[in-house]
């Protein structure tokens, strides 16, 4: 028996969190025990006061998955060791800031990284384990 679980918990900015289940297709809704299952889950997340929701593979922007798939491998610090894994850690942390339509097309991060840091923040991010050196284009105030 394969157990089934919720893919996602996720936490918006505003502090709500959104428990998330894949599925592949609309299809899978009309098997009974994937329903079943499905109906718990959804149960379990509202008792706990948090939303619910299926997505399903027709509805993912499958570059934006991918993108966001690539910077979140760098969210921790810790795995930062060259330019490249630091400009996806700026990203996955927010500290570069990049909207949906940006993140939902094919990104180049060595050419964002040449672009936007230089070796001195790398060296630092690295040896400090400190990604606090300054602002990028958009993030300033003005």
């Amino acid at each position: 028996m394969v157990k089934k679980t919720t893919d996602f918990l996720v936490t918006l900015v505003d502090g709500t969190e959104v428990a998330i289940s894949l599925k592949n297709s609309r299809h899978d809704l009309d098997y009974e025990n994937i329903l079943k299952s499905l109906k718990v889950e959804m149960e379990y997340w509202i008792r706990h006061g948090v939303k619910y929701k299926i997505i399903f593979s027709s509805e993912v922007n499958s570059m934006l998955a991918e993108n966001i798939y690539r910077v979140t491998r760098y969210f921790d610090i810790n795995d930062v060791f060259d330019a490249t894994s630091a400009m996806k850690h700026l990203i996955a942390t927010k500290k570069f800031p990049m909207n949906k339509d940006e993140l939902s097309q094919r990104l180049n991060f060595s050419a964002m990284a040449e672009a936007n840091l230089t070796s001195s923040d790398v060296n630092k991010m690295i040896v400090d384990h400190s990604d606090d050196f300054g602002t990028f284009p958009g993030s300033g105030l003005s």
